[in-house]
């Protein structure tokens, strides 16, 4: 089976014009054919047939998730178990999952049923990728903005936590005294950067923006997420306001997992947003805004198309200059 995954994997692309774009597999559960797909963000899931069950499946976090809905392939409607893996990096231990959950569904005379039963083993073994609420992409963004968060503190140390505006749903993550800097986080994969809504890489009273794209790696002598958490908080002069920051990400103050992963920061891509930067903002759509009826908007833009834009800075450098 994970010689006939990798097939499929390479067979799929991310599906522009649909949902989901699938594959089938060479197991059949009640008459209907298990699939593997690839969704818009892709991200990959399993797609088991359970017609006729009543199934409640586990919404708890997990970067597992599950859900049960009705899928149309090949002309016919059935009722699937859909079960995907939120984490990119996480790919190749989730095709272990597929493997197995298959197994559990083969012959099953309610395979819905027995996938979940399944599911729910896998989904304590992957139990510790969420640390104090977050998933594993959740932390890298969050320990991205905090570096940048204490450089700028360690130039300024009287800097207000209000200049961290990302959690607070604005568009841009820090509203610096001299800029606007927008924060992205990735792993070793060097994946595109995912862009959330036509806002994000706009400006505003003529400031100026800039993106950071920072490759944040794993390090056993790095510093957790925890540890970089309690040195903003002692040095930032608003303890609560930046507790109340931290709680609109999700971040959970009592854990019940013990955070060990350390991070380190790799390379630092700097990228001063202008006109020629690859980017969807209000002036670049006809109507100046999104089409009625369309309400939000993300896009990724290539990695290497953002280096064509980038200067040269180390994140002290880039603290230095949106403070002083």
């Amino acid at each position: 089976m994970p010689g006939r995954l990798q097939r499929a994997w390479a067979v799929l692309s991310t599906p522009r014009t649909t949902e989901l774009s699938s594959f089938p597999v060479e197991v059949t559960a009640v008459g209907s054919v298990c699939r593997v797909a690839v969704d818009r963000s892709a991200l990959r899931h399993l797609l088991i047939p359970a017609p006729g069950e009543t199934l409640s499946p586990d919404c708890r976090p997990s970067v597992l998730s599950s859900t049960v809905r009705p899928l149309r392939f090949d002309g016919v409607t059935t009722s699937y178990v859909d079960i995907g893996c939120t984490e990119p990096d996480l790919h190749a231990e989730f095709d272990d999952v597929i493997d197995d959950l298959l197994d559990c569904v083969d012959g099953a005379a309610m395979p819905g049923a027995a996938a979940l039963s399944g599911l729910s083993r896998w989904r304590r073994l992957f139990r510790t990728r969420l640390v104090r609420g977050l998933s594993a992409q959740a932390r890298l963004g969050l320990f991205a903005e905090l570096t940048v968060l204490r450089a700028l503190l360690e130039v300024d140390p009287s800097l207000p936590v209000e200049v961290w505006t990302g959690p607070l749903g604005q568009p841009h993550d820090i509203e610096a005294p001299t800029r606007c800097l927008e924060i992205k986080a990735t792993g070793a994969h060097r994946d595109p950067v995912t862009i959330n809504g036509i806002e994000q890489l706009d400006t505003h009273d003529g400031r100026l923006l800039e993106l950071l794209v920072l490759t944040v790696l794993p390090d056993p002598e790095g510093t957790t997420l925890t540890e970089q958490v309690d040195i903003v908080q002692t040095v930032t002069g608003n303890a609560a306001g930046f507790g109340q920051r931290l709680r609109n990400l999700g971040w959970q103050p009592d854990p019940r997992a013990s955070d060990t992963d350390a991070f380190v920061i790799g390379e630092v891509l700097r990228v001063p947003v202008t006109a020629s930067t690859p980017r969807l903002v209000p002036a670049t759509l006809a109507a100046g805004a999104l089409p009625n009826g369309v309400s939000d908007v993300s896009y990724r833009v290539d990695r290497r198309a953002l280096t064509a834009h980038a200067a040269t800075g180390t994140i002290a450098d880039i603290a230095a200059d949106a403070v002083r």
